[in-house]
């Protein structure tokens, strides 16, 4: 599934058509639905839109993989019966992927999307070219640490001097992947599991280093802390789909109402 957003104010007729569209189909009359409403939703889809700049894709499992999980645990059942289906949205460029997440490391989403902006703008298209293109002043501007300005140019040298090929890493195992990945500086292997799951898009990836997934295990299943031990014995249950699995963790961690979800 892929949703992909228009930027530019020009679109603006082709948003209210399509909107249009999703209330007809939706049997939402316009007396329900004003268009005054309508155009403020388009202005602010297009602020957001303007601020992301790209397109979209949603981490894709179906059937197969809900119906595995919830067979195979009581707790997965209750969980996919509860939230239904729970999107997440990747980035199938690993090389943006991964500048996006050097960027995000310890400081607050808000703040991670101004410096992304701010780089976007002065790199044009992320990639290792136009990174290697900057200077470590231009990164710094850009409102990024010293060191993460390091990690980013050294990726992108690792990729123009041939040492890492971010392409090939979709043709390799996992732990190859984790391998490759945490050869580079500033990139662990939590970071590089997170690039298995959000680039790659990898269907048994259970991180343990995961703060929310421990958290979301722990409250699906009444527990006070979580043991490596108890963490594998999870893992072998809901193998091969573990990815899918941390995405309904991940979403009940985040939940403020989260024991309507299990009660």
């Amino acid at each position: 599934m892929t949703v992909s957003f228009t930027v530019d104010g020009d679109h603006k007729a082709d948003d209210l058509f399509f909107l249009k569209l999703f209330l007809f189909n939706h049997r939402i009359g316009h007396h329900d639905f004003s268009l005054l409403i309508i155009d403020k939703i388009i202005a602010y889809v297009n602020k957001i839109k303007k601020r992301m700049r790209y397109s979209m894709e949603i981490f894709m499992y179906g059937e197969t993989e809900k119906n595995h999980l919830r067979f195979s645990d009581e707790t997965m059942n209750r969980l996919i019966g509860s939230l239904g289906h729970v999107e997440r949205a990747v980035e199938p460029d690993i090389f943006k992927a991964l500048v996006s997440s050097i960027i995000s490391q310890q400081i607050s989403t808000k703040a991670a999307e101004t410096v992304k902006e701010r780089l976007s703008q002065k790199a044009g298209e992320i990639s290792a070219e136009s990174i290697s293109g900057l200077s470590f002043e231009d990164l710094r501007s850009c409102g990024l640490s010293g060191r993460k300005s390091e990690y980013i140019l050294g990726a992108a040298r690792a990729s123009i001097e041939g040492k890492i090929d971010f392409n090939a890493l979709h043709s390799m195992e996992d732990q190859e992947v984790i391998d490759t990945l945490v050869s580079l500086k500033g990139v662990g292997v939590w970071t590089a599991e997170m690039m298995l799951i959000f680039s790659l898009q990898r269907p048994n990836v259970f991180s343990y280093l995961d703060l929310g997934i421990r958290r979301g295990i722990m409250r699906a299943y009444g527990l006070k802390e979580l043991s490596k031990t108890d963490f594998e014995l999870l893992r072998a249950k809901l193998t091969p789909y573990c990815t899918v699995a941390s995405l309904y963790f991940w979403k009940l961690a985040g939940m403020d109402n989260w024991e309507s979800v299990l009660y």
